[in-house]
């Protein structure tokens, strides 16, 4: 039988990578923060601290980033499920639907057409 995951565990490793990946990077900015270098790089440096803010708020709570993981999973699933129901001629009612003031599907395309509907419905998922 296969070992199960101890998400207590790896909630906690994930959270010491991200705490010394924080204190390589504030070594790293420190000099350039007091004026002794310039960066060159700020927005790279932005992007790593707002990554390690997200991966922060996601390890504090492994049972919420589980839900979240498990909840995603499910509607890809779905998803998938109603395109193999089209493919196979059958209708089926969309997983995700578009916001109707949302022009950027207005075209009736997005709808008819299996593949473009499945982009969507994915795109739609994702965000």
């Amino acid at each position: 039988m296969g070992k199960s995951t101890d998400w207590e565990e790896l909630a906690n490793n994930l959270a010491r990578m991200i705490e010394q990946g924080g204190k390589a990077l504030a070594a790293y900015l420190k000099p350039r923060e007091e004026g002794r270098k310039e960066t060159e790089h700020a927005e790279f440096v932005d992007m790593v601290r707002t990554l390690g803010q997200v991966s922060e708020y996601w390890l504090t709570d492994p049972q919420r980033t589980f839900e979240l993981q498990s909840s995603i999973g499910k509607s890809y699933l779905d998803l998938w499920a109603h395109a193999a129901r089209r493919m196979a001629g059958e209708l089926s009612k969309p997983v995700a639907k578009p916001d109707p003031r949302d022009k950027r599907f207005s075209d009736p395309e997005w709808s008819s057409n299996q593949f473009f509907d499945f982009l969507k419905q994915a795109y739609l998922l994702t965000v």
